[in-house]
């Protein structure tokens, strides 16, 4: 089932939220901040063009991991930008720039300390605590 709820914001101009539901999957399509705010919190988004999205726990730009979420809150991001020579595309940058403010400076680790942890993210076993 499909529904659709217009939502306006104070802050901002108006955001539309469709929610899908299936066996209590609920997904929101919504912008790039609001898609990186529930990957913070847990929860699943996307945004308008399934460029950025999270299942909750992985955030990803496009199919790429750019961040993971552990089960205590703790968010973690690669940093696939032109700064660290781990550049994907400027949407991905983008993407990460977003992320950035979301996460702790410490918790913003470079491509390849990010694709070297996967499995311990896979077992969310790192970290255990904000620094």
């Amino acid at each position: 089932m499909k529904f659709c709820k217009l939502s306006y914001r104070l802050l901002y101009d108006a955001v539309v939220y469709c929610i899908y539901e299936k066996e209590d999957d609920l997904t929101m399509s919504t912008a790039n901040r609001n898609v990186v705010i529930a990957w913070k919190n847990g929860k699943k988004a996307a945004n308008g063009r399934k460029s950025l999205w999270t299942d909750g726990k992985w955030l990803y730009s496009y199919r790429l991991p750019i961040g993971f979420r552990t089960s205590n809150g703790i968010c973690v991001l690669g940093n696939y930008t032109r700064s660290t020579g781990g550049f994907r595309s400027q949407t991905t940058s983008c993407h990460i720039g977003k992320a950035r403010g979301q996460v702790c400076n410490e918790l913003i680790w470079h491509p390849a300390v990010f694709e070297a942890s996967k499995d311990a993210f896979a077992q969310d076993t790192l970290p255990t605590k904000e620094i």
